[in-house]
């Protein structure tokens, strides 16, 4: 049974209306003779609808007291009035009314609006319980959720998106979707938007792509973009789900790192043996051709064999030796040094040859380098190894290139970096680059020993060696090397027993 109010400062009209109402089948909670007296009743009673009259003494006319009803309660109001003028219609249509009926009335004419009212209040409520679930799902999701309008103008966007575009939710409104986008992405949305307009024609399912997204303090982190497109009242909409994986690909990179560790361990173990092996028979080999070559009672020709089998032996004992290098056999003999001098030693060991391969050189060594304790031996093969890789590399793409030098102290270590413009590296290849004889060049270009052994040497050092590189746009490999002082290499003494 629906409750309701009755409000009319004539009480033969409260009367009359009391009896129809409960004769038609309605509670009726109360009746109020005035404005001030209706809000007071309805914030009491809360009833399912309210009858007002709109013409009543004191501060408050029906159309103010339903004003403050609806606003504070969203109770709906039917107006009852005697006076159909335009000003009183003007001022009633400003408070949205759910009905309107002119005294006198009928009794059928009575009950039609009521219903009519009371079933689109219920839908009224059914539609705002709903909105307001969408708006707590939305507010309350973990993911960032962005909407703009037909102009790509952000018009809304959830906490958890502006959080992690480092905006307030009053700030982000009205930017344009292109302010949260690295440039170097804009092509990538434009196709992921192209995408989502074909897929809202044929109702498929949007997938989502990896892209980057920019803070607000211009950094930029990586993402997985859904952008799908809607259509409502207000125009299309276009709607982007962003998730920052920064988190998910450190932890890739971690776990890509511990079973590229684990594969080197297992082939550093597999190199030594090997090494070992070999060097035992090979010391025979190229002493004994040796001794060959320089016996006078020998013809000729068996001296000169012999000579290329010492030349060939001694290749392979260079071989074993990187092999020894890689498998960590070789220990730095560690003293102070600036990187920075080596850096340039090797650079200019390099300078012709990079010269003549039309190779231009940039260089940025920080001039407060502090020093570490390193093997500049071991360190200059590394850098000479790096420098030679990145100039084939450059010269085999394109004849020329721009080679990019860089040293800084970061946290406690020291960062070299060699950034190229050549052909870049395969993502296939990237985490075997550092595997004992992997390589991508033609057979007798190379054995793949070098980077192998700049990473026995740098691991060695406990510093790390890696790589980064998208393919076509060059590559960049990176040296990090703890800085140490001479008494934290100092093994720890051993505790003197208690007598």
């Amino acid at each position: 049974m629906s409750r309701v109010l009755v409000v009319d400062d004539e009480a033969s009209v409260t009367k009359y209306l009391e009896e129809c109402l409960i004769n038609l089948g309605y509670d009726v909670v109360g009746s109020a003779s005035s404005g001030e007296e209706a809000v007071a009743m309805a914030t009491k009673f809360n009833p399912d609808i309210i009858l007002m009259d709109i013409v009543m003494p004191g501060k408050l006319d029906g159309i103010d007291a339903s004003e403050i009803i609806r606003t504070k309660l969203g109770i709906p109001v039917i107006f009852l009035t005697a006076y159909a003028d335009d000003t009183f219609v003007n001022r009633a249509r400003c408070v949205e009314p759910s009905g309107y009926i002119v005294k006198p009335f009928q009794d059928k004419e009575l009950a039609a609006t009521i219903e009519v009212a009371l079933y689109h209040s219920k839908q009224e409520r059914k539609r705002h319980e709903l909105a307001e679930q969408y708006h707590n799902v939305f507010y309350a999701m973990g993911y960032g959720v962005i909407i703009c309008d037909a102009g790509l103008k952000i018009i809304s966007c959830n906490p958890a998106a502006a959080t992690m575009l480092g905006y307030s939710a009053k700030k982000i409104k009205g930017k344009a979707f292109e302010s949260i986008i690295p440039q170097h992405c804009f092509s990538a949305y434009q196709e992921a938007i192209y995408q989502a307009a074909l897929k809202a024609r044929s109702h498929t399912r949007v997938e989502s792509v990896e892209l980057a997204a920019l803070r607000k303090d211009g950094s930029e982190f990586p993402a997985d973009v859904s952008i799908s497109i809607c259509e409502a009242s207000t125009g299309t909409l276009y709607i982007a789900i962003i998730n920052d994986i920064t988190k998910r690909k450190k932890r890739k990179e971690l776990e890509q790192k511990a079973q590229q560790a684990s594969r080197l361990t297992t082939i550093s173990d597999m190199a030594s043996g090997i090494a070992h092996e070999i060097n035992n028979p090979l010391t025979g080999v190229i002493g004994f051709s040796q001794l060959l070559a320089q016996e006078e009672n020998e013809p000729e020709d068996v001296r000169n064999y012999a000579r290329r089998i010492s030349i060939a032996g001694q290749r392979v004992a260079s071989i074993v030796d990187s092999l020894l290098t890689f498998s960590r056999q070789n220990k730095p003999q560690r003293e102070y040094v600036n990187i920075n001098d080596i850096v340039e030693v090797a650079l200019k060991l390099q300078s012709h040859k990079l010269k003549a391969a039309r190779i231009k050189v940039i260089t940025s060594l920080a001039p407060d380098l502090p020093w570490t304790m390193a093997d500049a031996t071991q360190l200059q093969h590394v850098f000479l190894d790096l420098l030679s890789n990145a100039e084939a590399e450059m010269k085999k793409a394109h004849g020329k290139g721009k080679l990019q030098v860089k040293t800084e102290a970061i946290d406690g270590t020291i960062r070299i970096s060699f950034k190229d413009d050549g052909p870049g590296i395969a993502p296939e290849n990237i985490d075997r680059i550092f595997d004992p004889f992997f390589t991508t060049r033609q057979v007798g270009k190379g054995a793949g020993l070098a980077l192998s052994r700049c990473h026995g040497i740098i691991t060695e050092h406990n510093g790390r060696i890696y790589a980064k590189s998208t393919l076509g746009h060059g590559a960049t490999f990176i040296v990090e090397l703890p800085i140490l002082t001479e008494e934290e290499l100092a093994p720890n003494p051993t505790p003197a027993r208690g007598v």
